[in-house]
């Protein structure tokens, strides 16, 4: 029996030289197949250079040299992908709730716009005055009534401006000087639509003329401006326009320090003079706001009733009542004073000036006045506001003497006729 015994493969020169040319055909970027989708670099900084070790001398490439030329430069693999690539495929634009929504959007908008201005057509003025009032340079002072530092001088003549709104709409001026005492006045009145006449009046009798032509008219004192007008209504003190039952319901909305020749000098309307003593004394403004409930002018109460009901309260002989016996004079200062009653409303505030404007008073808001008080506590200038007309008063000055004026000799005055009535009224 024979062994058996391992025989060796012959030997394949060939077949061993295709496995290897497959081998390396592998790795050889030459022959594989274009990649399926071509990119392009992205569009980075070039790296700096960096020189890398020199390679052993002994390491031999064994790429051959015509493989290595014939290798595209350009062709890069693992790139990022271009952006548009990676954009989400977009659909047709849709109009369902998106569109809903920027209507809504709109509306809200134009809601918003529209509120924005009614609110500064209804507030506007209103806001425009109190900024008006916060950008004054002014010293600033507290929100309280001032205290008088000492009472004021008996006022037996006067002089003052009064500008009032006529039935035209027009501002009519009047410069008076009023002795309180003996009636006698001086009345200067100047329309901006007729011609300028003064006005001299003593006991009953009254001379008129134009103020540009010397002849005077004779004629009865009738009703003329600031006929019967007493002291406290056109040199009011502060306690007598606001007494103390008054000043709950009233809100002073500013407090500031100036003077009287400051006032008039930011009106740029106002052509009152007043003596430089007057102009430079330091004035308190206050800034008040009055219910309409709390007007006399708009309840159809008369100034001059307030003053004698005002004027009797002060009497302090008391008056009996029927049936009963008169209080002597021994009685009279033992009397004790009349308790106020807390139930009953308090007095209604008279202004000396103001001309109700039902249109501007139609909507109930409360109404704005201005007065600036010197240091004795009389109102030496006194400011409405539209709603009443913007009407003014400055007292120029006071005096405790009778004032007379110069009136015109017999032979420059003329009877008043019907010619010289339509002269004086053209």
């Amino acid at each position: 029996m024979t062994a058996p015994t391992d025989t060796a493969a012959p030997a394949d020169p060939d077949g061993d030289a295709d496995r290897a040319a497959e081998a390396r055909g592998f790795f050889d970027p030459t022959i594989l197949p274009p990649p399926s989708v071509t990119t392009a670099a992205p569009n980075l900084p070039s790296p700096s250079p960096v020189l890398s070790p020199a390679a052993p001398s002994h390491v031999v490439s064994s790429t051959p040299p015509s493989q290595v030329a014939a290798t595209p430069p350009t062709t890069t693999f693992g790139a990022l992908p271009a952006l548009d690539a990676l954009a989400p495929a977009t659909g047709p634009a849709t109009r369902g709730p998106s569109a809903l929504r920027r209507g809504v959007s709109w509306v809200i908008l134009l809601a918003l716009l529209a509120g924005l201005v009614v609110a500064g057509v209804y507030f506007g003025p209103r806001l425009l005055e109190l900024s008006k009032a916060e950008t004054n340079d002014a010293p600033r002072l507290p929100l309280a009534y001032p205290v008088p530092i000492a009472d004021p001088a008996p006022v037996r003549s006067a002089a003052f401006t009064v500008t009032r709104a006529s039935t035209a709409g027009e501002e009519v001026r009047y410069d008076a000087n009023i002795d309180f005492e003996s009636g006698i006045s001086q009345v200067v009145v100047e329309h901006p639509s007729r011609p300028t006449i003064e006005i001299r009046a003593v006991f009953d009798d009254a001379v008129i003329r134009r103020i540009d032509q010397p002849t005077w008219y004779r004629t009865s004192r009738g009703t003329f401006p600031f006929d019967g007008a007493t002291a406290p209504t056109l040199v009011p003190t502060l306690d007598a326009l606001l007494p103390l039952q008054t000043r709950g319901a009233v809100t002073i909305l500013n407090a500031t320090e100036e003077t009287l020749g400051a006032v008039l000098a930011d009106d740029a309307d106002s052509t009152t003079e007043v003596s430089a003593a007057v102009a430079n004394e330091p004035l308190q403004r206050l800034r008040l706001e009055i219910p309409q409930a709390r007007l006399a002018i708009l309840h159809d109460a008369p100034p001059v009733a307030a003053i004698e009901a005002s004027d009797a309260a002060a009497d302090p002989t008391p008056q009996p009542e029927p049936g009963t016996e008169p209080a002597t004079v021994a009685d009279a200062g033992n009397t004790p004073a009349p308790a106020p009653d807390p139930l009953a409303a308090p007095p209604l505030i008279v202004l000396p000036v103001g001309t109700p404007d039902q249109n501007e008073l139609a909507g109930g808001e409360p109404v704005t006045v201005d007065v600036w008080v010197d240091d004795t506590g009389i109102i030496r200038h006194l400011r409405t506001d539209s709603a009443l007309g913007s009407e003014t008063l400055t007292v120029r000055s006071t005096s405790t003497e009778p004032w007379v004026p110069v009136f015109p000799e017999e032979s420059a005055v003329q009877p008043l006729t019907a010619d010289a009535l339509l002269a004086l009224g053209e």
